[in-house]
């Protein structure tokens, strides 16, 4: 019998010694545990983050070489400056191309346009056929620089010739890289004093 005794105090004597190594170890430990398992957590989640702001910069930067190509190309048919001989001599050519005569032509002050490029309005009058002004209207709409007819004024002037005659005004927008230039005011005379009597 003692030796069961003795078994029995040796059984007990374990499983306390491993209460006690289990509450030491693993019982005051689980605290440090659970923060770091929220810790873990939170590096998921900015793991998570970093992963989606890596995607979206990568889809950004994807976009943005897609269209630096159609930038590259837009900033090419943008005259760098209102260069007015170059707008006049592009002109004459798709007129005498276009079998047209031009009467006049005028240029305005550079204005800004909603999109942030500068616009230089052109006013032309000319006469041809109605056919030739149909090939000027196409020949300005695919000119290497980019321009735009904004209004146009037909009169027939020779309805009795074999072809008619029209004469006709123009209102053409020149789209420029340049912008028009902000004057500052200029600051307000100096007050003369009038010597009183």
């Amino acid at each position: 019998m003692e030796f069961k005794g003795f078994k029995i105090f040796l059984y007990l004597g374990l499983v306390l010694v491993f209460v006690l190594i289990a509450y030491f170890l693993i019982w005051l430990s689980l605290p440090e545990i659970k923060n770091n398992q929220r810790e873990l957590i939170k590096g998921k989640r900015t793991l998570e983050e970093k992963e989606n702001t890596l995607a979206e910069f990568k889809r950004v930067s994807e976009k943005y070489k897609k269209n630096s190509k159609n930038l590259k190309t837009i900033n090419q048919l943008l005259l760098p400056e209102p260069d007015l001989p170059l707008i006049l001599i592009q002109l004459e050519a798709l007129a005498a191309e276009s079998k047209i005569k031009i009467q006049n032509i005028s240029f305005s002050p550079l204005e800004k346009s909603d999109k942030g490029v500068g616009i230089l309005p052109v006013s032309l009058d000319a006469k041809g056929s109605y056919l030739a002004l149909k090939n000027f209207l196409e020949a300005i709409a695919t000119n290497l620089n980019i321009m735009e007819v904004k209004d146009i004024a037909l009169q027939v002037e020779k309805k009795g010739a074999p072809e008619a005659v029209y004469s006709f005004s123009l209102k053409i927008d020149v789209y420029t890289q340049a912008l028009p230039k902000v004057e500052a005011p200029s600051p307000p005379p100096p007050e003369v004093e009038t010597p009183t009597k």
